[in-house]
């Protein structure tokens, strides 16, 4: 089990390293050519990569000499899969590991506990922070402090929250624009998607792009719904880059949420406002492309999987037969000649009936 375990999280690491670094590149002329709304549809590629090396990989049949093997044989092994020369694989074997398998499994599972724990705190005291929650007209919470921006918590029962002086904060339209953004998070899924980076960042606590990822994913979360609040309101970039301004405050420290005053770079951030937006069908595209990519990149992750070799009793085939020779048939007696058919006269024609009343002449005696 522990063999299985590690030789998963090595392959699962190679490639979210694969996807990920192919994130990475892609995102700035991603955003330039087809819109900031485009790029959280790349980060699909490191889910899509993970599970292409967690499904089982492709079966490859060998035909063996029915005497070498009395029955069926299915071998999934790593090791034994390179002995019968099989494709190569994103990943080496760990049995030749020095160290104890069982002993990394458990370093593993420490860290992972580890940070989960430390993620979890961080959570429970930026959600103490909030203090006692009291709705809002607009459908938002209003918390006790004014010590924090526009926040949207809870996974299963999201709220966004906004500060106790967010009415003294920001004017009207600026108020719009920054509960416009945070419903942007609730409609696109952000939550979710932030929950599953944590998790894999507690997995994967040695992968050092995996929390990269997490951070940059985030900051495209923002962008993108940056650009869909100023698609729908065009005209209102001053007051959007305003309320930008008015939310310079320190990073809390939020897990699992989409927070305003998060450590994202304010200035790139309000340049970001004044570029132009591209429009439905350059957004399509970008999606459309990449879907692709996460498809073609899991697909190939899949086939580099170690394959279930079966091995299978050749079954021999005869040869074929030499076509037979004429039948011949051997007698004592010699075929009789072949005869002559006599010619035979056709028959005279029948006499034509005589007329009534004609005499008829009598026989010669």
């Amino acid at each position: 089990m522990a063999a299985e375990l590690l030789d998963w999280g090595l392959r699962a690491s190679l490639a979210l390293a694969v996807a990920i670094a192919l994130v990475l590149a892609l995102r700035a002329p991603w955003r330039r050519w087809l819109g900031a709304r485009s790029v959280p549809w790349l980060w699909l590629l490191v889910p899509a990569a993970l599970l292409a090396v967690s499904l089982p990989g492709p079966t490859v049949v060998h035909e063996v000499p029915a005497e070498a093997l009395p029955a069926v044989a299915v071998i999934s092994d790593a090791a034994a899969v390179a002995n019968l020369s099989a494709a190569p694989t994103i990943a080496p074997d760990v049995s030749a590991w020095p160290v104890p398998r069982t002993a990394l499994l458990a370093a593993w599972a420490a860290g992972a506990l580890v940070l989960a724990g430390v993620l979890a705190r961080q959570q429970r005291r930026f959600r103490r922070r909030l203090g006692a929650l009291r709705p809002r007209a607009d459908g938002s919470w209003s918390a006790e402090t004014d010590s924090i921006g526009p926040v949207v918590i809870g996974v299963l029962a999201p709220r966004i929250v906004v500060p106790a002086d967010f009415e003294q904060r920001y004017d009207a339209q600026q108020r719009a624009l920054v509960l416009a953004h945070e419903r942007c998070h609730l409609r696109r899924g952000d939550l979710p998607l932030n929950l599953l980076a944590t998790a894999l960042r507690c997995v994967f606590w040695f992968h050092p792009l995996v929390h990269v990822a997490a951070a940059r994913l985030r900051l495209d979360q923002e962008l993108a719904c940056d650009a869909s609040v100023l698609a729908h309101h065009p005209r209102a970039r001053r007051a959007y880059a305003t309320a930008l301004l008015n939310t310079q405050l320190a990073d809390l420290g939020l897990p699992v949420g989409c927070a305003w005053q998060s450590s994202h770079p304010l200035a790139w951030r309000i340049t970001m406002l004044s570029k132009p937006l591209p429009g439905p069908s350059r957004l399509l595209l970008g999606a459309g492309l990449a879907l692709l990519a996460t498809s073609a990149t899991a697909a190939a992750l899949w086939q580099h999987q170690p394959p279930t070799i079966v091995m299978l009793p050749a079954i021999a085939t005869p040869a074929a037969a030499a076509p037979l020779p004429p039948l011949a048939v051997e007698s004592g007696t010699p075929a009789p000649e072949p005869r002559a058919v006599d010619r035979v006269a056709p028959a005279a024609p029948a006499a034509a009936p005589a007329a009534v009343g004609t005499p008829v002449a009598a026989a010669a005696p």
